[in-house]
């Protein structure tokens, strides 16, 4: 039959298998009609929307309109997983698949860590001191890997705190270089003090420090041992043999202090005035003067000497070894001898210190000086040059001068006594 919307022959069906018309009555259409010339004109394109019967296989789609020669579009088919081409979207209110990701693997362009690790080894080994050398080499190496991973462009996340903990370790580790040489020059300062003294001590019995201008002081750890030593010595070298070698190294370590020597540790006259003879020997060997036998006098490699002398000779080591303090009482000149002063009254004032001066006098050669012991035994002081840049001091007490002591030195007899002579001295 033919269909009476779209023209084509279909078969005799409820509805137009070729454009969905209701062919009902058609049929009967088609009897009662004549047979006419077809027209071939160009079938309209109607648009409508059928009726669909109940029974229908229709019934449960929703209306639609169908155009002549329109095409139909399939849904996307689903994978054998289920997924449609483009990705799978569930339906509202469906449980949603589990998701997966993959691990990140590291990225080629990333800096390694070994300069992170340089830096924080070379910090440690800084911080333990000992071992700072090796600190600084790691921290040096690790700052320059630091510095070419920027220069590549890797990616460096820990451009910054590798940078930080490098000169953290650089700074401690030239600290501990700076303390380390401060150590050694330290170090050799003392040994080569002590051996210019001729001492032979150990770390545990003495006490080394320095002062504000840097100068070493060297003393004993515990004072009342020091002092019970020095008795000791003192009285052993009371003996026969005099000898101040026997002493023992902290008997003499109280003479490190200024009121004791000058600068280049030539004795002063409290030395002389506050010591008996073995003491004051005791000291001269520490200060690296040498008994020499010929000339019956202390002697130093500087020209610097010490000798005591009566009206009859010179007196013996063993001798000077007997003397009381500051030979109070005894006939005796004490002849010393210093250098690196050039003039009397220079080498006085220097060596005067912590001494009671009554009173001085400066003629053109000579500088003579009224001073007192602890013993409130007065000395006339008479100093000298006798060489470029040396001096000689010559004291003499009141029993030397009554002896004729003074007269036979100087070539004057101005009186018997301190008093006497300072009298004369200062009268002319």
């Amino acid at each position: 039959m033919i269909c009476p919307s779209c023209g084509q022959e279909v078969p005799e069906l409820k509805f137009c298998v070729n454009c969905g018309a209701s062919l009902e009555g058609a049929a009967t259409q088609a009897i009662g009609a004549q047979p006419t010339e077809p027209v071939n004109e160009p079938a309209a394109e109607p648009s409508f929307t059928p009726e669909v019967p109940g029974d229908s296989a229709w019934q449960a789609q929703p209306q639609q309109a169908y155009q002549t020669g329109q095409t139909l579009q399939m849904p996307p088919q689903a994978d054998q997983f289920g997924q449609q081409a483009g990705g799978y979207v569930p339906p509202t209110g469906a449980p949603q698949p589990p998701t997966y990701q993959m691990p990140q693997m590291p990225s080629a362009n990333r800096a390694p860590s070994a300069a992170f690790v340089l830096v924080i080894v070379g910090l440690v080994l800084s911080c333990l001191f000992v071992t700072f050398i090796p600190g600084l080499v790691c921290s040096i190496i690790g700052l320059v890997l630091n510095a070419g991973y920027n220069k590549k462009g890797l990616d460096n996340p820990r451009k910054t705190s590798t940078m930080v903990v490098g000169i953290i370790g650089i700074v401690v580790g030239i600290l501990c270089l700076v303390t380390t040489i401060m150590i050694g020059v330290l170090s050799a300062e003392v040994i080569d003090e002590l051996d210019r003294r001729g001492i032979d001590i150990t770390t545990d019995s003495v006490e080394v420090t320095t002062d504000s201008s840097g100068h070493i002081n060297i003393s004993a750890k515990d004072d009342e041992s020091s002092s019970a030593a020095s008795s000791a010595a003192a009285a052993g070298s009371s003996s026969a043999s005099g000898s101040a070698s026997s002493a023992s190294p902290l008997s003499v370590l109280k003479y490190d202090e200024d009121k004791y020597h000058d600068s280049d540790y030539n004795p002063t006259l409290y030395s002389v005035l506050e010591l008996n003879g073995a003491e004051f020997q005791d000291l001269l060997d520490l200060y690296n003067f040498y008994w020499d036998d010929d000339l019956a006098s202390w002697y130093a490699t500087d020209g610097s000497l010490y000798g005591v002398e009566d009206a009859a000779d010179v007196l013996t080591k063993s001798q000077i070894s007997q003397l009381p303090v500051g030979a109070a009482g005894q006939p005796v000149a004490i002849v010393l001898t210093v250098e690196g002063y050039s003039t009397p009254q220079a080498a006085f004032d220097a060596l005067s210190k912590d001494v009671t001066i009554e009173g001085t006098l400066a003629t053109d050669d000579l500088y003579f000086a009224v001073v007192h012991g602890s013993p409130m035994a007065k000395y006339l002081v008479a100093v000298s040059e006798t060489d470029d840049d040396e001096q000689t001091f010559l004291l003499f007490t009141d029993e030397a001068i009554s002896s004729g002591l003074f007269e036979q030195l100087t070539g004057a007899n101005a009186g018997a006594s301190v008093d006497e002579v300072w009298t004369v001295l200062n009268n002319r």
